[in-house]
Order: structure tokens, then sequence, then C-alpha cells
């Protein structure tokens, strides 16, 4: 097949994967790929890729919440105009990371990975409930994954979920380090 013969949404993404040059630490897609691309806005459901703060033992602080920049920078997507922030000041537009994990070892083998994710719902948006599914990844390929549902987040107000997994440590200290992928899907409430 010639690029003259490609339809023109899938000639933008083929252009969009040849411009990636891997200098971004995370990306965020579209989960359904007939939807247009959007820079920032995204309709549900919205996939996330992004680093596993916890594979990165210098941050682990036993019993501590963490987060890291790419978390942070999660707040400038949304899904169904939600957003994955954390003291958001809409009148600034400044927010901290609505992604926070910590990482305790529970045996010589075994580590304890937990996410706390806060989801900040705008004043002129329907009430909403979400559901994250949290995805250890080792390219492309599913280590494990746990499921945060039910999250009910109010027009004008955040709503938070929480959820664990137990890794390996063999799992945290592969080369390249495992990722994080986040799928995040809304309906109305």
């Amino acid at each position: 097949m010639t690029i003259g013969n490609l339809r023109p949404t899938a000639l933008a993404i083929v252009m969009l994967v040849a411009l990636d040059t891997n200098t971004s630490a995370q990306n965020v897609t579209q989960g359904d790929l007939t939807a247009a691309a959007a820079k920032t806005a995204f309709q549900s459901p919205m996939i996330v890729n992004t680093v596993l703060a916890a594979a990165d033992r210098s941050l682990w602080q036993t019993g501590k919440w963490f987060s890291v920049k790419e978390y942070e920078d999660l707040g400038r997507f949304t899904c169904d105009g939600l957003s994955l922030r954390r003291d958001y000041k809409p009148k600034h537009e400044t927010w901290t990371a609505g992604l926070l994990t910590s990482a305790e070892p529970v045996s010589t083998e075994k580590v304890r990975v937990r996410f706390k994710a806060t989801i900040n719902n705008p004043d002129d948006n329907h009430d909403k409930v979400v559901k994250l599914l949290l995805e250890v990844m080792h390219g492309q390929t599913v280590v494990k994954s746990v499921a945060m549902s039910g999250i009910g987040v109010e027009e004008g107000q955040s709503g938070s979920g929480q959820a664990s997994v137990i890794l390996s440590t063999s799992d945290l200290e592969t080369d390249p380090p495992p990722t994080l992928r986040i799928t995040m899907t809304t309906e109305n409430d």
C-alpha cells in the first residue's frame, strides 16, 4: 500500500508515529482510534503511557506518597473534561500531581506499589463516574494490572481512588524500566 492510498486519518496517525522521536517520557492517545486527535482534550477512553515512578528506588520512603514531574504534567490532559489534578486553581491554571505512588518492600523479592489518583471535574461539566485501569508494562506486555472503579466526581469537585499491586523486584529492575499505562473511562452520573 502506498501513502497515496491511505485515508487522511490513517495518514495523520502514520505521520505522528513517524515524527515521534521518543523525546517525551509519556504520551496520551485517544482510546478510539477513529476519533479526531486533539492536543490535550480527549474523549473516553483516554490512554496514557507514562513512567512508573516506583521503578526508581531512590524515591522510595516507606509508607510515604511521592510523585514525579511526569505525573504532574498529566494534569494538562482532559478526558471528557476531567483531569488528573490536585489543588487545581483555575484562575492561575496551576495544580499539583493528581497521581501519587508509594513503594514498600513486603519481602526480599516482592514490593507493594500503591497508587492514589485525584480527578478534577470543572464547574461546567456533568457529574461523572470514572474508572482508571492501571497497567504495569514491559514494552507491550502487561505485567500486572489493577482498576480503580466507581470514582464519583461531581461538577466543580474532585474525587479520588486508591489501588495497589504486588510486583517482584525483578519486574522493577528491567532495562528499559517498566512503564505505566493508564486507561481512563468516564460516564455521566
